[in-house]
Parts: C-alpha cells; sequence; structure tokens
C-alpha cells in the first residue's frame, strides 16, 4: 500500500501541533486503522525556515490552507512532533532533507524503494 499522508498526520497536527492529547489519538488511529501499519514511512524534513518561506511563496493560491498560514510556533511544533515519531520508529522512518533540490531528494527516496523492492524479492 501506498499513502500521502496516514495516520501519522494526525499524531503530528492534532497531537503535537495543535495539543491534542496523544494516547487518545493513538487510541483512535488504532481503532480506524487496525494493524495496518506503513512498512516505510518517508519523512521530508524541511527547516522551519524554509517552511515558511515556501509558503509565503505560494501564499496567494494557498489562502485557503489553514494550516500553511499559521504561525511559527505551530510549524516548529509540527516538525517537532513528526521528528519525534521518527525517532521512535527508526526502522519505519527513512527521515530525507527536504530542503535540497527536488532531483536529490527524489534520487535519495528512489534509491531506499530499490532497496525496499530487492529485499521483498529476495524473501
Amino acid at each position: 500500500m501506498i499513502a500521502d499522508r496516514y495516520f501519522d498526520s494526525t499524531l503530528a497536527y492534532q497531537g503535537a501541533a495543535l495539543g491534542a492529547e496523544p494516547e487518545g489519538l493513538r487510541a483512535i488511529t488504532r481503532f480506524a486503522v487496525g494493524d495496518t501499519i506503513p512498512d516505510r514511512t518517508f519523512l521530508l524534513d524541511v527547516p522551519v525556515d524554509v517552511i515558511l518561506e515556501r509558503g509565503r511563496a505560494r501564499k496567494a493560491d494557498r489562502a485557503w490552507d489553514r494550516y500553511e498560514v499559521r504561525e511559527r510556533d505551530f510549524h516548529e511544533g509540527l516538525r517537532e512532533g513528526y521528528l519525534r515519531l521518527a525517532a521512535a520508529e527508526p526502522s519505519r522512518y527513512v527521515v530525507v532533507q527536504g530542503d535540497r533540490d527536488e532531483a536529490t531528494v527524489a534520487a535519495e527516496i528512489l534509491r531506499e524503494i530499490d532497496t525496499i523492492i530487492a529485499n521483498i524479492s529476495h524473501r
């Protein structure tokens, strides 16, 4: 299965960034997804200054995005939340430095995907 965001986003956005109680969020998540947990999660880690600058650059067409227009502390909490999730499950997460050019980021992700596929083929 390939998915964009999945339940990690709930834990990071509602939990870490917005202050919802983490164990309650985890209980709801366990109820909703059961044992369906990604084998690998790619986290594109981007410094908050870069996030804010990218947001300003596309602000006109993203004014509807209630998260993107939030202040710096929200984005810092969100990034920290994702990094804590990755630190708690290092075998599931691949943290990729997302402030590099797209081709470099894509190449790193593709290398990891090739490794995953090769490991599946050898089972």
